[in-house]
């Protein structure tokens, strides 16, 4: 039996999806229906009309596809829109109806595989963060076999995981090293002696022996 592929949201913008990748399932937001394997879509639509649901035909026909159409074996892409990515799981369980789980008592237990940045998917399926419906079937060729390289560990991170990893930072350029400023040489006092009348050093051949006066002075 054919693989599909369906996308379903996870509140708005995603805001419950670590609760379900914690919970392992996913789940539908109908608290105003009852068990759906004991209502056919016509009974869905009354009771949705009856508590002033907005297009109540449009969503019992997506209630009647989560409870009989999702199979066993489907992939499932739950938009993790806050974070710009998805996050990918396999059904493993059929529907159940569980009230004390509350709003989202319309369940199947689902195996979580991965998560991965929404630019990842082919580029015809990005727009999966922009779907309004809360559940719409997207088994096309290109999606299902990027799913199922995921499904394989080919792909993706722990669905856990919510941080991004980032990018290893390029190797910092060594900059040329500049050579060291030469210090300055200190200029050496000139050999000599001091006049005592005019107190500049002269060569000694200048002062007349042992005088202390040079010769322009004396």
């Amino acid at each position: 039996m054919r693989r599909r592929v369906w996308i379903i949201r996870a509140g708005e913008d995603g805001s419950r999806a670590d609760e379900l990748v914690r919970a392992g399932v996913v789940g539908l937001e109908y608290p105003d229906v009852g068990d759906g394997r004991r209502l056919d879509r016509y009974d869905v639509t009354e009771r949705l009309k009856a508590r002033g649901w907005t297009s109540p035909e449009t969503r019992a026909e997506l209630f009647s596809s989560f409870v009989n159409q999702v199979r066993v074996g489907d992939l499932v892409v739950m938009p993790d829109t806050a974070r710009r990515d998805v996050v990918i799981g396999r059904v493993d369980g059929d529907y159940e109806y569980a009230p004390e789980h509350g709003d989202l008592r319309h369940r199947r237990f689902v195996t979580w595989l991965a998560r991965h940045g929404t630019d990842q998917l082919p580029e015809a399926h990005r727009d999966v963060t922009r779907q309004r419906a809360v559940l719409a079937e997207r088994s096309m060729p290109a999606l299902l076999e990027h799913l199922e390289r995921v499904e394989r560990g080919e792909l993706g991170r722990d669905p856990r995981h919510t941080e991004t990893p980032r990018a290893p930072r390029p190797p910092r350029a060594s900059s040329p090293r500049m050579p060291a400023a030469s210090k300055p040489v200190k200029a050496t006092p000139p050999a000599g002696r001091r006049c005592r009348e005019c107190f500049l050093v002269k060569a000694p051949d200048l002062f007349d022996g042992d005088t202390d006066v040079c010769v322009d002075c004396a």
